[in-house]
């Protein structure tokens, strides 16, 4: 049986590896990340997706999962899991805690359903640390067969619009000099 959601961290794996490891960032997946060594409790984490650029870090979870950016209501939890939500924030608090670390970055990434392009907040560990939910739009792809290539180009332009919003946040005020924005 195929695992569609690790198809997914895959593809994203891919993705960035494809548009950001030419322009200088170190891109891993599933890394083991040791948390409370020597305890009964101790355990192994282990982020989908970590950038690094010299000090600066972004991490990612990615989720295959419906985003549509519907909020709590009283009927709903809304899009974000509270498990996922806790868990990416898990990753942050461990590379914020880390002085050989600059962690600029963090969030949760989708297919994505649905535009939303104010999905950028301060993160609650401190000011300049961002936390980010998005992903790439494949919503608008086509899935009908006999229409290959038509898709395939699809596919590419949503992940072209993927890296350039990424881009964007990196050269904003959060990095002068690097590449990843997620709006």
């Amino acid at each position: 049986m195929i695992d569609v959601s690790e198809l997914f961290e895959i593809y994203i794996e891919k993705v960035l590896r494809k548009n950001l490891s030419n322009k200088g960032w170190q891109v891993s997946a599933q890394e083991k990340l040791s948390v409370y060594e020597g305890a009964f409790f101790g355990r192994e984490i282990r982020p989908d997706i970590v950038l690094k650029k010299e000090e600066d870090v972004a991490v990612f979870d990615v989720k295959y999962k419906k985003m549509n950016y519907l909020g709590r209501t009283q009927n709903s939890a809304g899009d974000v899991d509270r498990e996922d939500f806790f868990q990416i924030h898990t990753y942050m608090a461990y590379y914020n805690g880390k002085q050989e670390h600059n962690l600029k970055l963090g969030g949760l990434l989708y297919p994505i359903e649905a535009e939303y392009k104010n999905n950028k907040y301060p993160s609650m560990l401190h000011d300049k640390t961002q936390f980010i939910v998005d992903g790439i739009g494949l919503s608008n792809t086509p899935k009908e067969s006999g229409h290959d290539e038509q898709n395939i180009v699809k596919i590419e332009l949503k992940e072209n619009e993927f890296i350039r919003d990424a881009e964007k946040l990196f050269s904003d005020r959060i990095f002068n000099y690097l590449y990843l924005k997620i709006q």
